[in-house]
């Protein structure tokens, strides 16, 4: 019924009815009436009380999103299709998620696993549980750990990057191509916006929430018996940048890196009054950069956009 009503509303935009017609500038509200508080959603709008025209980053492209209405907020070159690196290991997680894996129990590391470039956490040999590969992978980006997520999944590499692709194709990422599960081949390509798709997706998993929202966390070596202590690769986890009684918190990113893709990030960020952005920036020229680029970003929309 409530469906039906709704589609009334819209019908009576597109075939106005003298003395019938709504506007459409108050077409949410009226929706938004109709639904239970629950389901209510508040759409940013442009301030335009302020002066600013915008922001300059140094990032070849972004995106800002509020994932509440999905409203984009500002971007530039979004739809550029460039490499990702390892933010790629985000779909990796969710299709890893998607075999229904016990993250309790024990696994081992292979040789198979290993992967040039980045600081080795997982060892060949060592053993481990499932959950600590899990967060390696997230937290510390570590390839080790994104390769044996694809092997312990139980299904051979092409058809793990196969059910990635087809998992990409679902969220609407209608750009994205994945090549392999860590990030490191260059082919691994998106843009900013279906980036963003991938980040909502993915922080909306509470495992992966928990991991990317970690500062640091301990490996247990189980066969070993020794602690090895990861550290995020996003630096400015959990940052309060604002200015006077503004305040905004980098909730939660992933990062990623290669010479052909530059320094990526994507990133959850909230403000003191609850309100929360997801901004992807690819292709910033240094480390710094990108997390200058995502704060820079984050400060102009919280203050130049109402809701």
């Amino acid at each position: 019924m409530l469906d039906t009503i709704i589609n009334l509303i819209l019908a009576g935009i597109m075939m106005p009815v003298p003395g019938a017609i709504l506007p459409p500038q108050n077409l949410l509200s009226a929706v938004n009436n109709l639904l239970p508080v629950a389901e209510q959603r508040l759409v940013p709008q442009r301030d335009f009380s302020t002066l600013s025209q915008g922001v300059k980053v140094a990032a070849r492209s972004y995106a800002v999103i509020e994932p509440g209405s999905n409203k984009v907020l500002c971007e530039s070159n979004a739809d550029d299709l460039r490499p990702i690196a390892s933010i790629t290991k985000l779909m990796t997680a969710l299709v890893f998620l998607d075999t229904s894996p016990d993250l309790s129990r024990e696994v081992s590391i292979d040789a198979k696993d290993q992967r040039a470039g980045g600081i080795t956490y997982l060892i060949p040999g060592e053993t481990f549980k499932l959950r600590d590969v899990f967060f390696a992978a997230l937290i510390a980006s570590s390839n080790e750990g994104a390769a044996a997520l694809s092997r312990l999944s139980g299904l051979p590499e092409a058809d793990f990057v196969a059910r990635m692709n087809k998992k990409a194709a679902e969220l609407g990422m209608t750009a994205t191509k994945f090549v392999d599960p860590t990030g490191l081949n260059n082919d691994n390509k998106s843009t900013a916006g279906d980036i963003l798709k991938l980040a909502q997706a993915a922080f909306a998993k509470t495992e992966i929430k928990d991991a990317v929202s970690r500062e640091e966390y301990e490996l247990s070596v189980i066969n070993k018996k020794i602690k090895r202590k990861i550290k995020t690769t996003d630096r400015v986890l959990g940052d309060d940048f604002g200015v006077g009684n503004n305040s905004y918190f980098i909730k939660g990113g992933k990062t990623g890196y290669l010479e052909s893709a530059g320094y990526c990030f994507v990133s959850e960020i909230l403000d003191s009054a609850g309100r929360r952005i997801l901004v992807a920036v690819l292709g910033s020229p240094t480390i710094n950069d990108r997390f200058q680029d995502t704060k820079s970003l984050a400060y102009w929309v919280f203050n130049n956009f109402k809701w």
